[in-house]
């Protein structure tokens, strides 16, 4: 039982330290951190292929939904949370 109370603690502060970054990013640049992630992987994914190094280029350029897929679930986590602190 102690296992998963540890392992719900890490995941809170993983959360926490989450949405501190992503609150930072979203003030100073009015983007979220995963939304800037994304562009800079399909940027350096172009850039490395221009390049020639075509098989680099294909590995990051498979970054850039996993970065949406986060910041889906973020969102969705973040206005969960919202809709239930509210009741």
């Amino acid at each position: 039982m102690q296992h998963l109370q540890d392992t719900h603690h890490d995941e809170d502060m993983v959360d926490s330290g989450a949405n501190e970054l992503e609150h930072q990013s979203r003030r100073a640049t009015g983007a979220s951190a995963l939304h800037w992630a994304t562009l800079i992987s399909i940027g350096a994914s172009i850039t490395l292929f221009l390049a020639g190094k075509r098989e680099l280029a294909i590995f990051i350029g498979l970054w850039p939904p996993t970065f949406q897929a986060l910041k889906a679930n973020a969102e969705h986590r973040h206005s969960h949370a919202h809709s239930h602190s509210n009741l």
